[in-house]
């Protein structure tokens, strides 16, 4: 996770652009949360990728199911957080890397 390789550039030039100067800390912080987000979408494509070579789900029932599911969790998420303010502070003192 330390080596980013040939893409060490484009992700630097993505965290430093339009930004403030920073502490190394923030610099850090913000390429481990980059890293996480690419890892974490990559984990969603390939099951969506594996679901939808299945067969088993038309097109529009897996597009149908997975905007349904994903409004249902936001919603629920939004309104949980919304309403308890204390929830909110334990959730936002979570480690970013096992949320994600």
């Amino acid at each position: 996770a330390d080596d980013l390789g040939c893409h060490e550039r484009l992700v630097v030039g993505c965290l430093s652009s339009g930004l403030e100067p920073s502490s190394p800390g923030k610099d850090e912080a913000r390429r481990r949360f980059v890293i996480v987000a690419v890892l974490g979408n990559l984990d969603d494509f390939l099951m969506y990728f594996s679901i939808v070579v299945s067969l088993h789900f038309c097109w529009w029932e897996f597009i149908l199911g997975t905007t349904i599911g994903a409004i249902c969790i936001a919603t629920a998420l939004g309104t949980c957080l919304w309403c308890s303010p204390r929830l909110a502070d334990k959730v936002a003192s979570l480690p970013l890397v096992p949320v994600v």
